[in-house]
């Protein structure tokens, strides 16, 4: 008998286990879908500015760095500082290898660090290495793997994202 009793209350107790709120799932899975959309989105958008002239605070149809990657969000109703250093200041910095589709990344002029003076747009972040759109003073907006550039590479101070942080 007292076995029978025990038999009744154990599934009593594997009960009290919580499932997922699947509605808060749902959620979270078509929040993430949207950002990695808007995420596509801004690449196929930068791509478009690529061979375009560079002109100091140029902001289109020739642009600086920072004119760049502001007219690229400011398509999608995101709103950047207008210079790279004030845009160094948004949104959550994170570890290069985080770094995903839509992220900005800053760089110093010193090797060793120092001030921010330039910013691109992650485009690809993989095995081969961080893939970026910028806006170049010597060739403008170009794509360029810093990871297999020993100039920008060197340069490289840190990712920071702004979607989704």
């Amino acid at each position: 008998m007292l076995l029978g009793i025990f038999a009744f209350l154990l599934p009593s107790c594997t009960s009290t286990r919580r499932t997922p709120n699947r509605s808060s799932t749902a959620a979270k899975g078509a929040k993430n879908s949207e950002e990695v959309q808007l995420r596509k989105d801004l690449v196929r958008y930068a791509y478009r500015y690529e061979g375009a002239k560079y002109q100091y605070g140029g902001n289109g149809p020739r642009f600086d760095c920072s004119g760049l990657t502001t007219k690229i969000y400011d398509n999608f109703n995101i709103q950047l500082p207008r210079t790279s250093s004030a845009q160094a200041a948004v949104g959550k910095k994170i570890p290069t290898p985080q770094a995903r589709p839509g992220d900005l990344a800053f760089f110093s002029k010193g090797k060793s660090g120092g001030r921010i003076n330039h910013v691109a747009l992650v485009v690809d972040n993989d095995r081969q290495g961080l893939v970026v759109i910028h806006s170049t003073t010597s060739r403008g907006v170009v794509i360029d793997n810093i990871h297999q550039s020993s100039y920008w590479k060197s340069r490289l101070l840190y990712v920071r994202q702004v979607i989704g942080n």
